[in-house]
């Protein structure tokens, strides 16, 4: 999603180097990888994601752009301590965007829909195997965003707000190849309201093939929806043999902050690179690394 907001506030400014044009085409991408230290409730766990999406959009007037894309994403999830204890998570998501803007002020909004296979092993040391699970996962999620920049020569700066939303549902799914010993697990909710609020700065350079911009980022974030149901089950060979497993709360309070750089060429055509990282997040470190690319089309 943040790709995609970058995209979009890149395409006004790719418009100040190049002819107007009604057609726009981007692909961005992102790595990432992160660590959790365990708790009294949770283990440790290693983490990494990539990500590509690509997309189209079209200019109904100087101030409005609205498009469509889609992207996919591969994700995997290493407990510590074990050889065998994951999870692997394969996403499609499908969005339609917008943004408008006036000036130096700009209002984006997205709407998306995903959809996901997640595999799961568990090591069982009593037997000597490693359980498997497979299950659908389905999320939908609503972003909007708004921001001011201020002006001094080639320096650009201000704030900027935002709130996601995203909420959708794991189905529940029984493991194999336990031993006698899988479990099967009951349907678990989905659920996040994420409140931002930042500052950003850039500095733009002109050169002989184009205009280089590096810029930089910090944030707030605030989650209004900071707790975690409890997971339910059964062992699936002694259906009445349940169990309940209460997991941490969400840190509702944190930190982000970014560094990178956008360059705009001829023929409209622009790209960035940039990386970002998670600060004060209680047990958790995160960093990715975003890049992308953009056409403004002639036509």
């Amino acid at each position: 999603m943040h790709a995609i907001a970058d995209s979009i506030g890149g395409a006004a400014g790719a418009d100040e180097a190049s002819p107007v044009s009604n057609w726009g085409f981007f692909v961005n991408g992102s790595i990432t990888d992160g660590e959790k230290d365990g708790t009294d409730l949770e283990r440790g766990y290693d983490t990494d994601a990539n990500t590509i999406t690509i997309g189209v959009d079209y200019r109904f007037s100087p101030e409005l752009i609205a498009g469509v894309a889609y992207g996919i994403s591969q994700s995997s999830l290493d407990f510590d301590g074990s050889n065998d204890d994951g999870m692997d998570n394969d996403m499609n998501n499908a969005i339609i965007y917008g943004t408008w803007y006036k000036q130096s002020f700009n209002i984006d909004v997205l709407v998306g829909f995903s959809q996901g296979e997640i595999e799961t092993s568990r090591e069982i040391l009593l037997t000597s195997s490693t359980a498997k699970g497979e299950t659908d996962t389905d999320q939908a999620f609503f972003s909007i965003s708004s921001g001011y920049d201020f002006s001094n020569g080639s320096l650009s700066y201000g704030p900027y707000a935002s709130f996601d939303y995203i909420t959708g549902e794991i189905e529940a799914y029984e493991e194999t190849n336990g031993g006698g010993l899988e479990v099967a697990f009951d349907d678990q909710d989905i659920n996040s309201q994420v409140f931002t609020l930042g500052g950003r700065v850039s500095y733009a350079i002109s050169t002989e093939w184009g205009v280089i911009a590096p810029h930089a980022r910090a944030e707030w974030k605030k989650e209004f929806d900071d707790s975690r149901d409890v997971i339910s089950g059964n062992f699936v060979k002694h259906e009445n043999y349940g169990f309940s497993i209460e997991a941490d709360d969400f840190d509702d309070n944190w930190f982000h902050a970014g560094v990178g750089v956008s360059a705009t060429f001829r023929h409209g055509v622009s790209a960035y690179i940039d990386y970002d990282s998670i600060i004060a997040y209680d047990e958790t470190a995160l960093s990715t690394l975003s890049y992308g690319g953009r056409w403004e089309a002639s036509f």
